[in-house]
């Protein structure tokens, strides 16, 4: 017997799956829940048997019974989550906004089971919460929890996500062939260097695990050299050169004829086609539409 739960004016007992028993009140029952059985139903006596464990049920009724509520503030992520599910299940409203403030806790490592839940138990709020840190991440294990109603939409959203960089590799692809280095900012045409980066680039991105780090990435590749080649960082006298550190070629003389080399560009100089091609990915990131079951 749960000795906290142990009443001799209580009309109805309830065993857990691991055999603790709970003298409780009919009337706080039909007033705090929305599934447990009322005054009206006649049990003859007979303990309710649930499915849920002791420690579980135990904090279900502490929410029911007018006291002061638990923070679980010292339990851990699968007490948390037993006790979500009952809340869920037997629609103790006292418990949710409890129960879902303790989960964001555990984002991002259980991301995919918090959704799981949000999902099932309709908490868009939390759910939005956790897609971030999901919507990268590898799409069966996701799919093997969620409910059935949800699989469709969203691999449709994960595929949204990841569609992304598979066009961008397409771009890449795509971009006319500069001939000399000196032609490759000139328009869309690209040389060999910077197509190499672009898809260096692009091989980075797809391994950031978040939609957070993704957003990150675009955002600064926009604004900040990303450290890798591109031909605007050698001298365009010296197209050749391989190194973006290399030293000007003066000339030994001073001649009418002669041709001063160009300067070297500054190494922080942003690759032009990295810039557009991040825009672009970022336009794409902006236009997908919030997740939704339809």
């Amino acid at each position: 017997m749960n000795e906290k739960f142990h009443s001799s004016t209580s009309d109805i007992k309830i065993r857990s799956s691991d055999g603790i028993e709970f003298d409780l009140h009919r009337t706080l029952l039909e007033a705090y829940t929305g599934a447990f059985p009322g005054p009206e139903l006649d049990t003859g006596g007979e303990v309710l048997q649930l499915t849920e464990t002791g420690n579980v049920l135990k904090i279900l009724f502490e929410f029911v019974y007018p006291q002061r509520h638990p923070d679980l503030e010292d339990k851990d992520f699968d007490l948390i989550a037993a006790v979500a599910e009952a809340v869920g299940k037997y629609e103790v409203y006292s418990a949710i906004n409890t129960c879902n403030t303790r989960m964001r806790f555990f984002l991002p490592t259980r991301a995919t089971d918090i959704f799981v839940y949000a999902m099932k138990h309709d908490h868009p709020k939390l759910a939005n919460e956790a897609i971030p840190y999901i919507v990268r991440a590898p799409l069966i294990p996701v799919l093997k929890k969620l409910p059935l109603c949800y699989l469709l939409p969203w691999t449709q959203h994960h595929e949204a996500w990841s569609s992304i960089l598979k066009d961008a590799r397409r771009a890449i692809k795509c971009m006319p062939s500069a001939t000399q280095h000196n032609l490759c900012h000139s328009g869309p045409a690209v040389c060999n260097t910077c197509r190499g980066s672009l898809y260096t680039w692009v091989t980075g991105l797809e391994e950031l695990d978040t939609a957070f780090a993704l957003k990150g990435a675009l955002s600064l590749a926009k604004i900040s050299n990303t450290g890798l080649s591109c031909c605007k960082t050698a001298t365009l006298s010296n197209p050749t050169s391989s190194s973006a550190f290399s030293a000007p070629v003066l000339p030994h003389h001073s001649s009418a004829f002669s041709t001063p080399a160009m300067p070297i560009a500054n190494v922080n100089t942003k690759c032009d086609h990295m810039v557009n091609l991040a825009k672009t990915c970022e336009d794409k990131v902006m236009a997908i539409p919030p997740f939704s079951k339809v």
